[in-house]
């Protein structure tokens, strides 16, 4: 099987789009939530990853995977109270299909870290579970920021 590490690519740009997400959920949940979630959602699908294939592997993809599955469950599960980190039904299929199409192995040459694209899934949903029924979490009011008067 072939291992590619990934560097600069694609693959590694578009999760940059993802802090935002991240900015949101420490606005609206708090610091103490982003951190668990940063901290779960690297290390454990990584060492994950580590455990089953070896160190030939590389990204965020784990903790994307985890903080998408953790907004959208806590979303379908509270809608009322997670809306500003509302992520839309459609996205979170597109997600699951891409991941479920990376464990078919379709594209001969390009070996998928597949532990960590399944395993952050489960830990950002069970944490949103978690989050959502254990917790009673709610996203809370932010104050618009007032632009300076002038005089």
């Amino acid at each position: 099987a072939t291992t590619e590490i990934y560097t600069l690519s694609l693959h590694d740009a578009l999760p940059i789009l993802w802090i935002w997400l991240a900015g949101r959920i420490e606005r609206f949940l708090g610091h103490g939530t982003l951190l668990a979630l940063l901290i779960l959602g690297s290390l454990i699908p990584d060492y994950t990853q580590l455990t089953l294939t070896g160190p030939a592997f590389g990204g965020m993809s784990g903790l994307v995977m985890a903080l998408i599955s953790f907004c959208w469950t806590v979303s379908a599960l509270a809608p009322d109270r997670y809306a500003p980190v509302n992520v839309p039904p459609g996205f979170m299929i597109v997600t699951v299909i891409f991941a479920l199409l990376g464990l078919a192995d379709i594209i001969p040459g390009i070996s998928t870290a597949n532990a960590v694209h399944i395993t952050g899934l489960l830990l950002g949903g069970a944490f949103g579970l978690y989050h959502a029924l254990v917790l009673k979490g709610a996203c809370r009011s932010v104050p618009r920021e007032t632009p300076p008067s002038e005089g």
